[in-house]
């Protein structure tokens, strides 16, 4: 992956900062001197005042206007406790993007398909399947307090072409319980997530061996 920065795994972040208003506030996504924003890309911004997200009212306010040079929120949060939301994208560069089905066929031909290559017709005979670690759903550190989910540069896509809205307004729904929406955002979330693999990963390996 280090000669193809493109293939790698990749997954969405998110950062809350409690703000007190009147207040101005900004988060620097060009390094890690304040929150651990360095090499990433934001993918949504937005705040609620914290008794509105209490109450499971889910009237977040976009805050993408308020993105500066490309990396950086600047934002005065009016009078009032208040919750930024800031979503950004991550790779991680010791593993592949398996929800790619680019990735995935390349990754299939330079393993799968070399052992099928050295095997003997004889041995399909007796080999009645395979282990494999692929695909993980999220190669990333779990108990410790962050918010990560898997991601793919297509998902913001590939959810409105399948769903018939935008995911990305309602992005918090997938971190937290807001209302009676969030059950059914993070269930068409990992029903898309689900078909992505089957369709990049699962199907094309059946296909090889079969």
């Amino acid at each position: 992956m280090k000669n193809a920065p493109e293939t790698e795994n990749q997954y969405l972040e998110l950062k809350i900062v409690h703000v007190s208003g009147q207040y101005f506030t900004y988060l620097e996504g060009t390094d890690s001197r304040y929150y651990d924003l360095q090499h990433s890309a934001p993918v949504y911004a937005c705040s609620i005042k914290k008794t509105d997200l209490d109450n499971g009212q889910d009237c977040f306010l976009n805050l993408m206007a308020n993105i500066c040079f490309e990396k950086i929120v600047a934002w005065e949060a009016p009078p009032g406790e208040w919750l930024l939301f800031y979503f950004i994208q991550r790779s991680a560069d010791y593993y592949a993007d398996t929800l790619d089905a680019g990735v995935c066929a390349k990754f299939i031909e330079e393993t799968h398909q070399k052992y099928k290559e050295k095997l003997s017709p004889e041995a399909f005979s007796y080999i009645r399947g395979f282990y494999t670690d692929e695909p993980a759903m999220l190669y990333f550190e779990t108990g410790i307090d962050n918010y990560v989910l898997p991601w793919t540069n297509r998902l913001l896509t590939l959810f409105e072409e399948t769903y018939g809205y935008d995911l990305r307004p309602l992005l918090p729904h997938l971190y937290i319980s807001i209302n009676e929406r969030s059950a059914q955002i993070r269930l068409d979330y990992y029903r898309l997530l689900t078909r992505q693999y089957n369709l990049s990963f699962f199907l094309p390996d059946f296909q090889l061996v079969s």
